[in-house]
């Protein structure tokens, strides 16, 4: 059999043999899949929105070029595997030898196996499985081939986050055997790669056997340090741009990044002269864009959560107002929001299938290789999916939006009609915290063998479901209106209409009227309105009630807002953390079902906790607890992800008290008939707190993330642990002053008492 050299490239892939001594003859490529926009998180240069129709052009106008210097074969996307598109981190080729590689993401592993096949396919001579040996060690033989550059002379192996030391000495023994000196094959220390950078050719690439691309600054000084470039006889061209050092070389011809550095462009331009290279810029920069892109979904998402919130919640009490009570108006908006999302997950599907159509039109097969060049016709015609997406997650927050405030609101109001003490709240959370971590682990193991494509089967079957409770609940309530049970109810009713012909509303600490005739002073603590008729709006009540707030709230709002910024995180970003940490998606799913073992306790005593404590206490342990968390995360080491399960727990006493004391503090400082209001009032709170969560997240990233946001939480709770602290000195201050005036008083007496014997 003729021995075949083989590259591996992906989007901006670098090559393992690409030499002027040694031609490659068969390039190995794939297409990018539809859910490309789930792939791993790594380092990103730009924090731009993605667009996957926009990728897609980009990568197959690479395989264009490519084409012209090499045949080609084009792999067809794997859906359940967003990064099979990197293609280069399932190999390392060098000759007639091949490793398939051991990935080090847990999710990724599953690539390797097609690559292997068309390496047996081909007939290389020399395949070894790193999957097959674990050289006997307790830790697994770790290697992405991003990691690897072979430059004819030696073999470079970078350690990172993806690759580790048993994966190197894997490489060196295989490669050894087969030609490479053993002193030629090299390790190089994590100094750049994994930290400033995802992978060792993400910061250094080569164009020759002597001349290696590298940044200019501190970076590339300690790469290049690392490998001894100058010692091994390289000549480092320095770049500006990170980006554009991430070339690929291919029987003489360079494949450079389009980037916008016009020096660095001009630099390679003049290197590749020099050398009598071959060179074409080519623009794949939209796949270096996905980092940006799932902040940027997020936090619009949040945003227009939290400007709404407020509103739907106002307009959930209205709607419950004049329909007569038993809650069928806050079903109503419950029900009407959660349509909308639905509808907007399952749109989001038409993009995607559009994309999968064009695609599956213009894949080769499998094993076919394609000498020619693409011409303008067989390029996607680009369309503007990013918008689209982004309208639908706006969309989406809508509906959520809605469902949130009017569902907290819906169950204070039925536990004050069930005659039962609002801070049980918590214990009717709970079951909401035990049907989450059933369908995070249900969920996760479907993801996992059907691809995030399941998502829209699952929403459908959700949201069947959630009808057939919303009807059923109704029907329950009016049968029990019909025959006269609900006494309670009706109780209810007239107090409202009694409330509404006084136009006078109190929350136990501040009584607001807005009745116009109302105007003789009389009232001390009364405030007027010019909202004259009917209901006060939402925003007009928490303005009046901002106005009459005491330190002690505004403390509360503060500690919690510093709160939700941190939690924004856990609740957005977490799992991506986890990912770079080596977790797989049964173990996310494993993280969400131990917290939510600790939560249905902690719901379920919150009452007690809460009646011992108070909100206050209930915030700062809170608090605690989450900084404990993200402190502990941030220390936990590479390859050792189960690590976080014994932090877990912490997160459940984050939810648990966090939100039984928020709805607790919105109930007491609400009046009655505005629960909606009052929930979608701290969903607002909490939604710009997750907001500026994510505006963090996406500067920072990475370990420094939650070390900086364990901080911001922590200075967050220091109002209200002053004003804590002070109210716990002035009380003690008026118990003496109480104490000096009883025993002043007692003296008294027993002088009076004396001088009258």
């Amino acid at each position: 059999m003729t021995t075949k050299q083989l590259l591996s490239t992906g989007a901006y892939a670098s090559i393992h043999a690409s030499t002027r001594r040694s031609r490659h003859t068969i390039a190995i490529a794939r297409e990018i899949p539809n859910s490309f926009v789930d792939a791993v998180v790594a380092h990103s240069t730009d924090p731009s929105a993605v667009s996957l129709d926009l990728a897609r052009k980009q990568h197959h106008n690479y395989l264009s070029v490519l084409r012209q210097h090499i045949p080609t074969l084009s792999l067809p996307p794997i859906e359940k595997y967003p990064d099979c598109l990197f293609v280069e981190d399932t190999v390392v080729a060098i000759g007639d030898t091949a490793v398939i590689t051991r990935l080090g993401h847990t999710s990724r592993r599953g690539e390797a196996d097609s690559i292997k096949e068309v390496l047996q396919h081909f007939g290389m001579e020399h395949v070894y499985d790193m999957r097959d040996n674990d050289n006997d060690t307790a830790e697994l033989a770790l290697c992405d081939g991003g990691d690897v550059m072979y430059t004819g002379r030696h073999l470079f192996v970078g350690m990172s986050d993806r690759t580790n030391g048993h994966g190197y000495q894997y490489l060196r023994e295989a490669f050894a055997r087969h030609g490479i000196p053993v002193d030629n094959i090299i390790s190089v220390p994590p100094i750049v790669a994994g930290r400033e950078v995802l992978h060792l050719k993400s910061a250094v690439t080569h164009i020759d056997e002597y001349t290696l691309l590298a940044p200019e600054g501190r970076s590339g000084d300690d790469v290049l340090h690392s490998m001894k470039s100058d010692e091994r006889g390289y000549h480092a061209i320095r770049l500006p741009n990170t980006l554009s050092c991430n070339a690929v070389v291919v029987n003489g011809h360079l494949l450079a990044q389009d980037s916008p550095c016009e020096e660095s462009k001009s630099r390679i331009e003049a290197a590749c002269k020099e050398r009598n290279l071959g060179l074409t810029f080519v623009d794949t920069s939209e796949l270096a864009k996905k980092d940006g892109a799932l902040t940027a979904a997020v936090a619009s998402q949040l945003l227009t959560s939290s400007l709404c919130k407020p509103w739907l919640g106002g307009l959930a009490d209205s709607w419950e107002a004049t329909s007569g009570g038993e809650n069928s108006g806050r079903l109503w908006v419950i029900s009407l929001g959660l349509m909308t999302s639905t509808v907007a997950t399952l749109l989001h599907c038409l993009g995607s299938f559009y994309m999968h159509w064009r695609t599956n039109a213009d894949n080769y097969n499998q094993f076919d290789i394609v000498e020619t060049t693409m011409d303008d016709s067989q390029s996607l015609i680009p369309l503007p999916l990013l918008a689209y997406h982004l309208i639908l997650r706006v969309v989406f927050a809508l509906g959520t939006a809605a469902c949130s405030p009017a569902l907290d609101g819906l169950t204070l109001a039925q536990l004050e009609r069930d005659g039962m003490d609002k801070q049980n709240y918590g214990k009717e959370r709970m079951y909401g915290a035990l049907s989450w971590g059933i369908s995070h682990i249900m969920l996760g193991k479907v993801i996992d063998l059907q691809g995030y494509s399941a998502i829209y089967g699952t929403t459908i079957l959700a949201f069947v479901g959630c009808m057939i409770v919303f009807h059923l609940y109704a029907r329950s309530n009016s049968e029990l209106r019909y025959v006269g049970v609900d006494k309670e109810g009706d109780t209810t009713n007239e107090n409202d209409q009694s409330d509404h012909g006084t136009n006078e509303l109190s929350n136990g600490k501040v009584c607001i009227s807005t009745n116009e005739n109302d105007d003789d002073g009389t009232n001390a603590n009364a405030t007027h309105t010019d909202n004259t008729e009917g209901r006060l709006s939402s925003l007009d009540l928490i303005w009046i009630l901002f106005q009459k707030a005491s330190i002690s709230d505004v403390s509360f709002i503060i500690s919690l807002f510093a709160l939700f910024i941190g939690m924004s995180v856990v609740e957005s970003m977490i799992f991506l953390y986890f990912e770079f940490l080596g977790g797989s998606t049964i173990m996310c799913g494993l993280t969400v079902c131990v917290t939510v073992l600790f939560e249905l306790p902690l719901f379920h005593y919150a009452p007690n906790v809460l009646k011992l404590l108070g909100s206050t206490s209930m915030l700062q342990l809170a608090c605690l607890a989450y900084v404990v968390r993200v402190v502990g995360y941030s220390f936990i080491p590479l390859s050792h992800p189960y690590l976080v399960l014994s932090f877990e727990p912490l997160h459940g006493v984050t939810i648990a008290f966090a939100m039984t004391s928020s709805v607790a503090f919105a109930d007491e400082w609400f009046p009655k008939g505005y629960e909606s209001s009052g929930q979608g009032f701290m969903s607002m709170i909490s939604g710009f707190g997750q907001f500026t969560g994510l505006c963090i997240g996406g500067v920072l990233g990475g370990r420094a993330l939650y070390r900086v946001l364990a901080v911001v939480v922590t200075l967050g709770s220091v109002p209200l642990g002053i004003r804590k602290c002070w109210m716990s000195l002035q009380s003690k201050r008026r118990g003496r002053i109480r104490g000096a005036e009883g025993d002043a008083q007692q003296q008294e007496s027993t002088e009076l008492y004396n001088y009258q014997l």
